[in-house]
């Protein structure tokens, strides 16, 4: 039993599940990078990496100072920077090993300055930008682009990638078949002009899943890591369409517990702005969560927790440090309870309804100074 007020369960089972249920799908040689940006989705960046790390090939990041903290946990996996690095910074990249995505001839020149200063090699993956329109190289540049990096002295193009844009919609993959025809006309190009690049790859978890040929060398798994799934099409694509379906067990669990009860009289208005009116004689409970924890205000008279096996619905607006919920027709409630925010009565998905959103956002912004506890 813990003795935080509040708490998120990661489930090791769940993610090693996870895991293995991507790596049945991959050809054998594929390497599976995790995707821990963000304090691994909300999950908590240590506790999940330190979970996977003998389970993975890769781990990615949004930032160097994420794959800092990964450096300074003793995590020894390759690690790819996703994200961008002020370019007074490529030391540090080169120094611990780091593997930066580049899109410019500026950061790409910073790196191998600071490789050669420190008479190593910088290894860089080129983005190549094939219609999400983001960061990365025009396809039209890419070959040229990568012929120029190679000569700078001191610098490895260690990868090429892509991102897609609509991988989610298993309705009409158009547009991810563009994608995916765009990027193998750089390959292609880049094989015709002798340059040999041993890590390209397109899939992130939504390709992974729904589109074989889109693997390549590396998949990176973000989303379906952490047991939730990109979209809803995909969730059924692959559950009840599929000929090997897939299964996600997912990892998160928030948890909180009743700090105090109190009894409001039928007629009566709870919280901020009075929102609630109480219809019975009704038993509230307070719990310490509020939208400064991550739990939307937008669940303010519409959500839900799970107290005992049992919903109990949100009353009056979620408040800063606190939420008031509605516990009268749950038997033997008392304080100390343990409520559920998030878990299998209460999964992102649903949540994300309520607020108008998608499950991404909703793990990914709680709170991470709560505290993340491994559980089997």
């Amino acid at each position: 039993m813990t003795d935080y007020p509040s708490w998120i369960e990661i489930s090791r089972g769940a993610l090693q599940h996870n895991i293995a249920s991507f790596r049945e799908r991959l050809q054998p040689g594929t390497s599976l990078l995790a995707v821990v940006k963000a304090d691994a989705y909300g999950h908590g960046m240590r506790v999940v990496a330190n979970s996977i790390a003998a389970h993975v090939d890769w781990l990615g990041v949004n930032t160097l100072d994420e794959a800092l903290a990964l450096h300074n946990d003793g995590i020894t996996l390759p690690v790819l920077i996703l994200g961008y690095t002020p370019h007074s910074r490529a030391d540090e990249v080169v120094r611990h090993g780091f593997r930066q995505v580049v899109y410019d001839h500026g950061s790409a020149a910073c790196l191998a300055r600071a490789a050669a200063a420190q008479n190593t090699t910088a290894n860089v993956h080129v983005k190549i930008e094939t219609g999400t329109y983001r960061l990365g190289v025009p396809c039209g540049a890419a070959v040229e682009f990568v012929s120029q990096l190679q000569e700078l002295p001191q610098l490895a193009v260690e990868g090429i990638y892509t991102h897609f844009a609509t991988a989610e919609d298993t309705a009409d993959d158009s547009y991810l078949q563009l994608q995916i025809s765009r990027f193998a006309e750089v390959q292609t190009s880049l094989a015709a002009a002798g340059i040999q690049v041993p890590y390209q790859h397109m899939a992130a978890t939504a390709a992974t899943m729904v589109e074989p040929a889109a693997h390549g060398a590396l998949v990176r798994i973000g989303i379906g890591l952490y047991g939730l799934w990109p979209s809803l099409d995909t969730q059924i694509a692959m559950t009840e369409r599929a000929t090997r379906p897939l299964t996600l067990r997912p990892v998160m669990q928030w948890k909180t517990r009743i700090v105090h009860l109190q009894r409001v009289a039928r007629g009566e208005t709870v919280g901020y702005g009075r929102t609630h009116r109480t219809r019975r004689d009704s038993l509230v409970a307070v719990i310490p969560i509020g939208y400064s924890d991550g739990y939307d205000r937008k669940l303010s008279n519409v959500g839900e927790v799970a107290v005992r096996q049992k919903l109990a619905p949100v009353v009056g607006r979620v408040m800063m440090n606190m939420t008031l919920i509605d516990v009268t027709a749950i038997p033997a409630v008392k304080v100390g309870d343990e409520v559920t925010l998030l878990g299998p009565e209460m999964p992102a998905e649903h949540i994300a309804t309520h607020v108008g959103t998608i499950n991404y956002e909703i793990v990914s912004r709680i709170n991470p100074a709560l505290p993340r506890i491994a559980v089997p």
